[in-house]
């Protein structure tokens, strides 16, 4: 309120000024307003004066089988892809693997096809042998950090299977491709059990120069005690009898053979797609058109 003196004036307005300053202080001043930018930024929101862009609520045009086709993206892909265009389709393949994610759970991929997209050519993928002993066929459930090499060609031993530890012995009878591991299990664990066995030193000799999944060859010299023994123990079925409860008797790997009469894939450029069941890419893989 005016007075008529100046000074009287100035002071009386300079009290407002200190009360409404010590009035802010007293609210929280800029701390208040530094905690409401703060709440603002860890609510991923922004003050409409500080952009361009419109705030408003985000929405999403994928639909349910968009969800399931960005999931099955994310836990298998292509590997690998050989293509050499001989007119040998049991020497092309693909190769898909499974991340290795202890927390997703096996994926059914019986059903599936691989696709080129140069050429619209595609087959599917067919069940597989996965008990040894009784040659059942069922679907192929990939675990994860397994893989499948998707073979374009006929199976040499006429189906497709997971692999096992003992398969060497096939590996080393027939052609696959990529090729099967030759790691298989000893013969004997040791040199006693062979004596045990009553096997002459002759014999022991000879199975201890043997090479791994090798069977028996040039027996001739050998008595009989040690062909009957060699026939009996060192074959891919024994082997698979001995040691088909094994807790590691099972690879990671699987052969799948599409039994294709002519190449699938073109050699030098190719578009590799590998479909779910409901037709949604899994993954797509360009080669040589970079």
């Amino acid at each position: 309120m005016a007075t008529g003196d100046p000074k009287e004036d100035v002071l009386q307005i300079l009290a407002v000024v200190v009360l409404l300053f010590l009035l802010w202080l007293a609210n929280g001043g800029t701390d208040k307003e530094k905690r409401e930018r703060g709440i603002l930024t860890n609510l991923g929101l922004r003050s409409s004066s500080s952009t361009n862009e419109s705030i408003g609520p985000r929405t999403s045009e994928k639909t349910e089988s968009d969800d399931a086709k960005i999931a099955v993206a994310a836990e298998v892909q292509i590997a690998r892809a050989r293509s050499i265009a001989t007119g040998w389709p049991k020497q092309e393949y693909i190769t898909i693997a499974a991340e290795r994610d202890k927390k997703a759970g096996p994926i059914n991929i019986t059903g599936w096809h691989v696709r080129s997209d140069l050429t619209g050519q595609r087959a599917s993928i067919g069940k597989a042998v996965t008990n040894p002993l009784t040659f059942s066929s069922n679907d192929i459930y990939l675990k994860p950090g397994e893989r499948v090499n998707i073979v374009s060609g006929t199976s040499p031993v006429g189906y497709s299977f997971k692999v096992n530890k003992c398969m060497g012995f096939l590996g080393t009878k027939y052609s696959f491709y990529p090729k099967l591991s030759t790691s298989c299990p000893r013969l004997q664990d040791s040199k006693e059990a062979l004596v045990v066995a009553g096997l002459s030193d002759e014999c022991i000799e000879y199975i201890e120069g043997l090479p791994r999944c090798q069977e028996a060859k040039d027996t001739k010299g050998l008595g009989k005690s040690c062909r009957d023994y060699l026939s009996r123990n060192n074959t891919y079925e024994a082997c698979v009898a001995r040691h088909h409860q094994d807790s590691d008797f099972y690879l990671p790997v699987w052969y799948a053979f599409l039994d294709q009469k002519t190449d699938l894939w073109r050699d030098k450029q190719e578009i590799f797609v590998l479909l779910n069941k409901q037709g949604a890419t899994v993954d797509r893989v360009k080669v040589g058109l970079d």
